[in-house]
């Protein structure tokens, strides 16, 4: 299973069905009620075996890649539209997951195999990426008390007039935890306006103008030091 944010603030997991192979999505509705919807079948036509959803198009829309004994597919969050198939390549046991190499580029995905390891780059047509580094500090003074890896930091990226949310949590159904920056991709825009930072001990920070193509590294910083902030305008 994975979890995502289609930037409405709610979150939305995503599962395999091993009755008849398809990609289930559970939403809550207005009322607070979970219901599952079919995204789609398994474009590869067996089982589905592991998941992860992240963008790898550079669109700035979460996808889900999705794997099997016969490789691995990549499907849309939002309309379970297949863009692209890596078939003939067993990935039914899940030694597989996304690398980023390039922050421009995006992802690689990265096999295990049984005796080399095997990388599929970036293909051509994506949109440009930019990448973020989160590191959490512990100053008492300040009411900061985060981890210095930045695990539970959620991060929203507005570029243009569109969201982008993602957390530093694994948000895919293998084990282990990275430890990657987290990318967005930008959809052709120059940067990310600006992001939203949510750090794991309720600290909010903004960043501004975060360009393509680099790994922008960001300490959290209080900068809310009063209850009551003043706009002047």
């Amino acid at each position: 299973a994975g979890v995502a944010d289609l930037g409405d603030g709610r979150s939305m997991t995503v599962v395999t069905h091993a009755g008849d192979g398809s990609l289930r999505r559970w939403a809550v509705d207005d009322s607070g009620v979970w219901s599952p919807s079919i995204l789609a079948t398994m474009p590869l036509g067996q089982v589905p075996a592991h998941l992860e959803i992240a963008d790898v198009t550079g669109t700035g829309r979460q996808d889900v890649l999705v794997s099997s004994s016969h490789g691995v597919a990549v499907v849309h969050l939002d309309t379970g539209e297949t863009i692209t198939t890596i078939e003939d390549v067993d990935l039914t046991d899940g030694r597989w997951t996304l690398l980023l190499e390039d922050p421009a580029r995006g992802p690689s995905l990265v096999l295990a195999g049984e005796s080399a390891v095997l990388i599929w780059p970036p293909g051509p047509g994506r949109f440009p990426f930019a990448a973020i580094d989160v590191s959490g500090r512990r100053d008492p003074g300040h009411s900061l008390r985060s981890n210095a890896s930045g695990l539970g930091t959620q991060l929203a990226a507005r570029v243009e007039d569109r969201w982008t949310v993602r957390t530093t949590h694994r948000s895919g159904s293998g084990p282990g935890q990275s430890l990657q920056p987290v990318w967005f991709g930008l959809g052709g825009a120059p940067a990310i306006d600006f992001v939203a930072v949510t750090w794991s001990d309720g600290v909010f920070q903004t960043e501004l103008n975060l360009q393509e193509g680099q790994v922008h590294e960001i300490v959290e910083t209080q900068r809310q030091l009063s209850s009551c902030p003043v706009l002047f305008a």
